[in-house]
């Protein structure tokens, strides 16, 4: 049993049980915190992270960078026809981002891929620092997601969310989610943000997650990333890194 409010008459509510939820337990409750469970089917992974969003994004410094891209993935009929429906649905400034999923799900298994994966492995836990550790709430992460434009994801994904994932990988979790639902630009979302909407708790860690995603590191580790895709050597000097 446990409870997370001042009260001395609010009950207590009962640890959830994760093995009745077919969960593993990735946070062993307290007196004051719920147990959080981990889902063994990886429900937190994302398939494209917040730091590829916004380094496939950004506005490039290479002009033709979408061409260099597509002379990189495979010229089969099928995958042809993925890049001309690319680029007949999405704006230009978002077509970087959608070759590149393309890239990605094409190179997995590449050796050469391996640096591209570090550095982006790099930035998320930039990320995750801006974040942080936060005790967070359904009610808190309700609020997050009310306080996105659009429409908001259901009320059992942000449960299931809370239950499943380790805290700072909610709120990267519930963003994808609500880029799914809404097929939008997570990064437009939170520059949209209504902060009045957030809890005070939230507040600060969002806008210092948001700064973070349109920084000058950021700007340069998407430049860096397009040479080694291009197959040209690059690097960030240490005055260059925000981690």
């Amino acid at each position: 049993m446990f409870s997370n409010v001042t009260s001395a008459t609010a009950p207590c509510q009962k640890q959830t049980n994760c093995k009745n939820l077919g969960l593993k337990v990735g946070f062993k409750g307290t007196s004051t915190e719920d147990t959080v469970c981990e889902e063994e089917s990886r429900f937190c992974e994302t398939d494209i992270s917040l730091c590829e969003e916004a380094l496939f994004r950004l506005p490039k410094a290479v002009a033709n960078w979408p061409d260099l891209l597509i002379q990189k993935l495979p010229p089969t009929a099928l995958m042809l026809q993925q890049i001309e429906s690319i680029k007949q649905n999405y704006d230009p400034k978002d077509q970087p981002f959608y070759l590149f999923k393309l890239y990605k799900s094409q190179n997995k298994g590449d050796i050469s891929f391996k640096s591209l994966v570090q550095d982006i492995k790099d930035c998320e836990t930039g990320v995750l620092k801006q974040i942080g550790h936060l005790p967070l709430t359904t009610k808190h992460l309700t609020a997050l997601i009310h306080s996105l434009p659009g429409k908001p994801i259901k009320k059992e994904d942000i449960e299931n969310t809370l239950k499943s994932c380790d805290r700072p990988k909610q709120i990267l979790k519930l963003l994808s989610l609500w880029s799914d639902k809404n097929g939008g630009n997570t990064i437009e979302g939170l520059k949209q943000l209504t902060t009045s909407k957030l809890p005070k708790m939230l507040r600060k860690p969002v806008k210092k997650l948001e700064r973070f995603l349109n920084s000058v590191y950021m700007y340069r580790l998407s430049e860096k990333i397009i040479l080694q895709i291009n197959g040209t050597q690059s690097h960030l000097g240490k005055s260059d890194s925000l981690l």
